[in-house]
């Protein structure tokens, strides 16, 4: 019986290494990540797309919604508050203005309502247990608009997930959604400064 479990201990831990390995390796999409660490867990991708003949070049003042839950399953409101607070910071960290109201918003602002289309906080200890399994998920729409008119003048998705990293990669429920407010605010500012 001792074999079994010592047998049973040894596959995990080559299984953790063996993850741990791989998941370096990996080519990561999206953007650099500064979480003290947890970046080579952090996969997906941030698409932006402008309808035709639209710029928004040099637009730099923006009208921010609250985040809305478009999630099959019911988000807590303090979540939503704390992701429209990533991204507000992460659009004051990258030069952009953030206008609270339409009433003080410039002419050439842009507005931007915001998404959460899919989180899921997942497992580290599943993750441990076996890759794949218990992956944090966030994925966020955002709709780009003019504050004056309502035109739809783009939109950008966000997507990022940790799916593997065990123990190492606790607190994924967290840098998660942050770094898809990083990715939102990098695509919008590399838009704008384009």
């Amino acid at each position: 019986m001792n074999r079994f479990w010592i047998f049973l201990l040894s596959a995990l831990l080559f299984l953790t290494a063996a993850e741990f390995l791989f998941a370096a390796e990996e080519p990561q999409e999206g953007h650099e990540e500064e979480q003290g660490g947890t970046s080579w867990l952090i996969q997906g991708n941030t698409k932006i797309w402008l309808e035709d003949g639209v710029t928004i070049q040099d637009r730099k003042d923006v009208l921010l919604n609250k985040a809305v839950d478009g999630t099959e399953k019911q988000l807590r409101p303090q979540f939503l508050k704390e992701f429209t607070l990533e991204v507000r910071k992460a659009l004051t960290s990258r030069s952009l203005n953030v206008v609270l109201s339409r009433s003080h918003s410039p002419q050439d602002s842009i507005e931007l309502a915001l998404v959460v289309t899919k989180f899921d906080p997942g497992s580290a200890l599943e993750r441990w247990m076996a890759p794949g399994m218990g992956s944090t998920v966030c994925i966020a729409r955002v709709t780009i608009l003019d504050p004056f008119t309502a035109e739809i003048l783009g939109e950008i998705i966000s997507w990022q997930h940790v799916p593997a990293g065990g123990l190492f990669s606790a607190g994924a429920y967290e840098y998660v959604p942050r770094s898809v407010a990083k990715a939102i605010a990098e695509a919008l500012a590399g838009e704008i400064r384009r």
